[in-house]
């Protein structure tokens, strides 16, 4: 009989072990399946971004995934690693009576930003100028063949070009950007370009240097570009230069300078850059591409070839008597 007792109870010690070992390893399976449920599902959140959810955004094939990412911001961002560069700092200078804030984004190439550049005041002028004028399709140039513009979904925007002296108000704008911006000379500039992106709307990652133009030899390339926000969408709808690792996330009145060229005036790597798809809303932009021939004696050539063009000249420009303030083509000074 008690070598039976002691039996049974083995048997129940063994069951109640064996019992353990399969809830333990049954509870450690399931945590393991969760965990790989939740890793799968967290993967699939983070891969997605507020820009694969735009109805009518068909340009997802001409941007890389993790420029979309950058682009998901509500501020200007900086994505890689140059928030401890020293050299990024923020200045103010005075020109022609004007002061003028200033923010370096970028040093090769060299990139700023005009924080409220133009006055509210300026932004509504310009934009009820715009709708005196059709905002047609915009068109790119052709990569192949002759010197065509032609239809492509990589860029959705409409609008249109505007003369320096279009009226009044383009004029007095005009006059108002080069008094204040004197390390260019827009006098060589072509048109105003004023842009629209609705919701959808979107430039994917280009350069503004030309490739072909009738107009290089007498003109040249395209040295600097300067771009103003007049209206900021409510989502989307930054600035994202990949190869530099900014995004320029603007308000209205905010405006941006950027070189498209190396000192040997060829194409800067740098300066590629995309108009981010907007979300919701309405971008309106400004832009003006100021062409080399005409620039060379505001930038001198650093003694190192593989340097830079210097920062030197937008952030803390000379006060030129040639460049005092205009009002309608006449100085006011002397």
């Amino acid at each position: 009989m008690k070598n039976s007792d002691e039996k049974c109870i083995k048997n129940n010690f063994k069951n109640l072990f064996l019992n353990d070992i399969f809830q333990a390893g049954f509870a450690m399976s399931f945590c393991i399946f969760l965990t790989i449920v939740l890793i799968n599902l967290y993967e699939s959140v983070k891969s997605k971004n507020v820009f694969d959810e735009i109805q009518g955004f068909t340009g997802q094939n001409f941007w890389g995934k993790s420029s979309l990412e950058h682009c998901d911001t509500k501020f200007d961002k900086l994505f890689m690693g140059q928030n401890a560069d020293p050299k990024l700092k923020c200045y103010i200078y005075q020109l022609n009576l004007n002061f003028v804030k200033v923010e370096v984004l970028n040093i090769d190439p060299p990139l700023v930003k005009f924080p409220q550049f133009f006055s509210k005041t300026l932004v509504n002028k310009f934009l009820n100028e715009t709708e005196k004028v059709k905002l047609g399709e915009l068109l790119v140039k052709s990569s192949d063949g002759p010197d065509r513009n032609v239809h492509q979904q990589s860029r959705i925007a409409n609008g249109t070009f505007l003369s320096h002296y279009f009226s009044d108000v383009t004029t007095f704008t005009f006059n108002y950007i080069q008094n204040r911006i004197n390390a260019l000379n827009f006098a060589k500039a072509e048109d105003f370009q004023v842009l629209s992106y609705k919701p959808g709307g979107h430039y994917a990652p280009h350069f503004d240097h030309l490739v072909r133009n009738y107009d290089l030899f007498s003109k040249g390339n395209r040295f600097a570009t300067f771009m103003v926000i007049l209206k900021s969408a409510d989502i989307g709808g930054g600035t994202i230069y990949p190869n530099i690792g900014v995004t320029f996330q603007p308000k209205p009145g905010d405006a941006v300078v950027w070189l498209n060229m190396n000192t040997d005036y060829g194409r800067s790597e740098g300066s590629l850059h995309g108009a981010c798809p907007v979300v919701k809303g309405v971008k309106v932009g400004l832009t003006l591409w100021v062409r080399s021939h005409g620039q060379e004696l505001r930038w001198n050539c650093p003694l190192k070839k593989e340097d830079p063009f210097p920062l030197k000249p937008l952030i803390q420009p000379k006060w030129l008597k040639k460049d005092w303030p205009l009002r309608y083509g006449f100085p006011l000074f002397g």
